[in-house]
């Protein structure tokens, strides 16, 4: 990063028992900002029991471009204002001297997929694969979305639908995610799966099937593999 950038310091302190309500709200937030420029922020609980974050921004500038207009997450900030007890005034924080180690060149990883039908898509990732909406979009220049995944990793899928219809889904045997996951987990996919009409398919490469992994197709005929992790070479 070649700017000096700026550093806000939050502090708050919960309402007792509100703490995993504050955690995802925070997320859902966090992320929102990420996509106007922030890069990233990171969540602490003190032992004095104040709750801690820092989120890092390219200038003061980008800070306040991206506040200008409403972030689109109104529950999520409801709900992170509902389990704040006391909110202390933020800090800013100028880099002077840096001696964090580098992070990787790429934080987060998304794939990103047109879909013929969003509400299905949603369906189909959460209820049926377990995945959770982190955040999602209505009417960007026409485009409806939803981002999933799992809170604090490192990967997203973003599933997009233009009001034109356009583009459609063009899967091939080869256009794969897959989910690498316990036995245990692993099995309770495959039998949701087949449970909501997704059942087991046979791929073109033998791999998968030496490796006893599970093959699907999602909704709209990308191929998903879930991979029992314990049986992983």
């Amino acid at each position: 990063m070649t700017e000096t950038g700026i550093v806000i310091l939050y502090r708050w302190r919960l309402r007792t028992g509100h703490e995993a309500q504050f955690k995802e709200a925070w997320s859902v937030v966090t992320r929102s900002l990420i996509e106007r420029g922030s890069f990233g922020s990171r969540l602490h609980v003190g032992n004095d029991g104040v709750w801690y974050a820092y989120a890092q921004w390219p200038s003061a500038e980008a800070r306040t471009a991206a506040f200008a207009q409403p972030l689109g997450v109104d529950e999520a900030q409801r709900a992170m204002a509902d389990a704040v007890l006391e909110h202390f005034p933020e800090i800013v924080l100028t880099p002077s001297v840096d001696h964090l180690i580098s992070t990787p060149p790429v934080s987060r990883m998304r794939v990103a997929r047109p879909t013929t039908d969003i509400e299905r898509a949603i369906t189909f990732w959460t209820q049926v694969v377990g995945l959770e909406i982190l955040s999602c979009f209505e009417d960007h220049e026409g485009y409806d979305g939803v981002i999933l995944g799992n809170s604090g990793d490192q990967w997203e899928i973003e599933v997009t639908y233009h009001s034109s219809g356009m583009p459609l889904p063009s899967p091939s045997e080869e256009d794969i995610i897959v989910l690498y996951l316990n036995k245990g987990v692993a099995d309770e996919i495959t039998a949701r799966l087949r449970h909501a009409g997704h059942p087991p398919k046979e791929h073109p490469n033998p791999y998968w099937q030496s490796m006893r992994a599970s093959v699907h197709t999602d909704p709209d005929g990308y191929t998903l593999i879930v991979f029992p992790e314990d049986k992983r070479a």
